[in-house]
C-alpha cells in the first residue's frame, strides 16, 4: 500500500478558527494500510507539509504545517489570517493537504 495522508478540519471558537488535525495514523496491515510506517513512508521522513485553502472567491492561502514525529498533529488556523475573515461564508471551499 502507499501512504495516503488524511486530515480533519472543524470550525471552532464561534466559527472564528479552524482546527486542523492530521489523522493519517500509524500503519497497520489490517486497520490502517495507508498509515505511516513500513512498508509506507515513516513519520520520521515527513519533513514538511502545507495546507492550501482555496476560498469561495478563488483566493489561495497556504498554511505551513510544521514537521512532527506525531502522526496526529493538531494546529489552529485563525480565519482572520485568511483575508480578514470573521467567519466562513457560504460557497465552495477547497482544502488540499500537501
Amino acid at each position: 500500500m502507499a501512504l495516503k495522508p488524511t486530515i480533519q478540519l472543524c470550525l471552532t471558537a464561534n466559527c472564528s478558527t479552524l482546527s486542523f488535525t492530521e489523522t493519517t495514523g500509524v500503519y497497520n496491515a489490517t486497520t490502517n494500510p495507508y498509515g505511516y510506517g513500513a512498508p509506507n513512508t515513516t513519520i520520521a521522513n515527513a519533513v514538511s507539509g502545507s495546507l492550501v485553502i482555496t476560498t469561495p472567491d478563488l483566493v489561495n492561502y497556504t498554511i505551513s504545517i510544521p514537521p512532527s514525529n506525531n502522526p496526529n498533529l493538531s494546529t489552529t488556523i485563525v480565519l482572520a489570517n485568511l483575508g480578514g475573515r470573521t467567519s466562513v461564508e457560504d460557497g465552495f471551499w477547497n482544502f488540499a493537504y500537501l
